[in-house]
Parts: C-alpha cells; sequence; structure tokens
C-alpha cells in the first residue's frame, strides 16, 4: 500500500508543470510574448526588451555573482526550490547545458526561493551536482525585481545587451531552452 502511494504522489509531482509561488508585489512583470505552438520559447522582440533588474550578490560556492559581469553573454536565470518536484525535473537539464554552453556565451545561474536559505538548499545542490552558481533569496528579493514570481520554476533568458528576451513559468522541454538559448546567441 505504501508503495502505491509513493507511486500515486511520484506521478502527481511529474504531472506538474510548475508549483505555485507566492505572488509578490512589486512592480509589474515584463510583458510575456505569447507562448509558439510545439512547446517552444517566445522571444520578445529586440526593440521591446526591457532592462534585466540588477542581481550583484555573493552564490552559495562564496563568489561574487553579478548580471553586468555577465553582460555578453545570454543568461538562463531560474528560480526554483529544493521542494519544487518541477524544479528538480529540469535541474539535470541544467546542468547538462552548463556543461555543454556554460562558460563562453552562455551564463546560467539558479535563485534558489527557499526559505531556510543554506541549509536547505546547499546539501541538495552537493547531492544533485549543480555545476553552475546559485544564488540565495529567502526573501525573494530577486523575484520582487523581477516581477514577483508566480510559479516555480521561473526562467528568464536575458540577452547579450543585459535585456529579458524571454519569460517562462514552468517545466518544459529542455529542448525549448537550448532553442531559445541558440536563437539569442545568433543574433550576435
Amino acid at each position: 500500500m505504501k508503495k502505491l502511494v509513493l507511486a500515486l504522489a511520484l506521478i502527481a509531482v511529474a504531472l506538474l508543470p510548475a508549483c505555485s509561488g507566492k505572488k509578490t508585489e512589486s512592480q509589474a512583470p515584463p510583458e510575456k510574448s505569447p507562448q509558439p505552438a510545439r512547446g517552444g520559447i517566445a522571444l520578445i522582440a529586440p526593440a521591446q526588451r526591457q532592462k534585466a533588474a540588477a542581481i550583484e550578490t555573493r552564490a552559495l560556492d562564496g563568489k561574487d555573482w553579478s548580471l553586468e559581469a555577465q553582460k555578453g553573454k545570454v543568461v538562463l536565470i531560474d528560480f526554483w526550490a529544493t521542494w519544487c518536484g518541477p524544479c528538480r525535473m529540469t535541474i539535470p537539464h541544467l546542468i547538462e547545458m552548463q556543461e555543454n554552453h556554460g562558460g563562453r556565451d552562455v551564463a546560467i545561474v539558479g535563485i534558489s526561493l527557499d526559505q531556510n536559505g543554506r541549509s536547505a538548499v546547499e546539501p541538495f545542490v552537493s547531492q544533485s551536482g549543480i555545476n553552475y552558481p546559485i544564488i540565495l533569496d529567502p526573501q525573494a528579493r530577486y523575484a520582487d525585481a523581477y516581477g514577483g514570481v508566480d510559479g516555480i520554476p521561473a526562467f528568464f533568458l536575458i540577452d547579450r545587451q543585459g535585456r529579458i528576451a524571454a519569460h517562462q513559468v514552468g517545466a518544459g522541454p529542455k529542448e525549448a531552452l537550448a532553442q531559445a538559448i541558440q536563437s539569442l546567441l545568433a543574433e550576435g
């Protein structure tokens, strides 16, 4: 019976596209572009993109991290939490993207919204083998700066000029993120 309950719980988590997040009140979220067919991520037209909110902090590994220092790269920001099933499902894809693209022209950063901060996130990061910087945001300061986060995972793609090029809530096909990143890299 316990195995059946556990199996049903795992199926329910797998079917969730996103975990509910606390809607934070702040500035209005960036204008969202319509989602294209077949699970792709629609990019905001370059002329309509808005400057991304500044992020400047120390990452979980003790190194300083800032969005400004990433200018010239395409940046993927992932708002997530350790307790969120769909967030956990996307992490292997982000690890793979970091292995394939990280460092050169692409920067990936995870922003944890876990309220227990380091004590919840550090063991999870170590156990999961996360190979990209993780920022702790238990008070949702950065989430507020990005218009509040309705659900997680919440992805923001930042173009090489530091502007928000796309926003997606929920786990989607890894190919959709990869394709959007490739399109932004092709913009030059």
